[in-house]
C-alpha cells in the first residue's frame, strides 16, 4: 500500500478500519440488488473520524476481539507496521513505535510529552481511556512482544470476521473457497456484493469457475431500487 493515510484516532482501531476503506472504489455504481447494512458497515467506506460509534468502549472491544481472531499480523504486515512514511499521525512515528509510546505514557500521561498528554486526555474526556489502553497494550503484546493473547470469542463479530477474512491476508483463493464466499454473501443478505463478486474482472475473483452460470446466480439475488453501498465493490471498469 503506497497511499498515505491520515489518522486522527477516536481509538487505535481506526488504523485497521482505514486500511479496510482505503481500497474502496469511490465511483461505485448505484446498487441494483439488496445489500443489508450492518452496524459496522460504515467502517468500510471513508471512515469519519468524528463518528461516535467507534468511540464507545463496547464497539472498540468488538472490533479488537474480531481483529485478534483474524490475527493482527494478517492485517498489519511488517512493512506497514514499521514504516513511518506510510502514516500521517499527529506525530512522526511508525505504528510500531506509536503503539509502544502510547502504552508507556498512559499511567503518567499528565507528565508525558504534549502529543501523548493530549491523546490520553481526549480519551479520558470520552470516557473510553481504559478500553483504549487495553487495546493498545494487547496490540503491543501481540505485535511487539510476540505474546499469544486469548480471544474473547463471546464478543467476536463473526460476520465482520468472515467478510474481512475474504480479503486479508492477500492471497490467491481456490474455486471452492470463492464459491463458499459467494454463498455466504447471498445467505447474509449482501446481494449487491455477491453480484459485484461474480462480475469482477480485475481481482482474484476474475478467473473463478463458479458452480453455476452467472445468469443462474443473478436470478437468486433480490433486486432493489434503493441505493446501498456494497461491502464488495465493483471493479469491472
Amino acid at each position: 500500500m503506497t497511499k498515505r493515510i491520515k489518522i486522527k484516532v477516536a481509538s487505535l482501531l481506526i488504523v485497521i478500519t482505514l486500511i479496510l476503506s482505503c481500497g474502496n472504489n469511490k465511483k461505485e455504481a448505484i446498487s441494483i440488488f439488496e445489500e443489508k447494512q450492518f452496524s459496522f458497515s460504515h467502517l468500510r467506506f471513508n471512515f469519519a473520524p468524528r463518528s461516535q460509534w467507534i468511540k464507545k468502549p463496547e464497539n472498540m472491544l468488538i472490533l479488537h476481539e474480531t481483529f485478534k481472531k483474524i490475527g493482527y499480523r494478517n492485517l498489519l504486515n511488517e512493512s506497514i507496521w514499521n514504516d513511518e512514511r506510510i502514516w500521517e499521525l499527529d506525530i512522526s512515528k511508525s505504528p510500531k513505535n506509536w503503539i509502544d509510546s502510547l502504552e508507556l505514557t498512559y499511567r503518567e500521561y499528565e507528565n508525558a510529552p504534549k502529543y501523548y498528554n493530549k491523546f490520553w486526555k481526549r480519551r479520558v474526556t470520552q470516557n473510553n481511556h481504559e478500553t483504549v489502553y487495553q487495546v493498545v497494550k494487547e496490540i503491543k503484546q501481540i505485535m511487539i512482544e510476540n505474546t499469544e493473547i486469548q480471544v474473547n470469542n463471546e464478543i467476536v463479530n463473526d460476520t465482520l470476521k468472515n467478510l474481512i477474512s475474504f480479503q486479508y491476508p492477500f492471497r490467491e483463493i481456490s474455486d471452492e473457497e470463492a464459491n463458499e464466499q459467494l454463498e455466504y454473501l447471498i445467505k447474509i443478505g449482501l446481494h449487491q456484493s455477491a453480484y459485484n463478486l461474480i462480475t469482477s474482472e480485475r481481482n482474484k475473483y476474475g478467473e473463478v469457475n463458479w458452480n453455476n452460470s452467472k445468469i443462474e446466480i443473478v436470478e437468486r439475488l433480490n433486486k432493489s431500487d434503493k441505493y446501498s453501498r456494497a461491502w464488495f465493490y465493483t471493479d469491472t471498469k
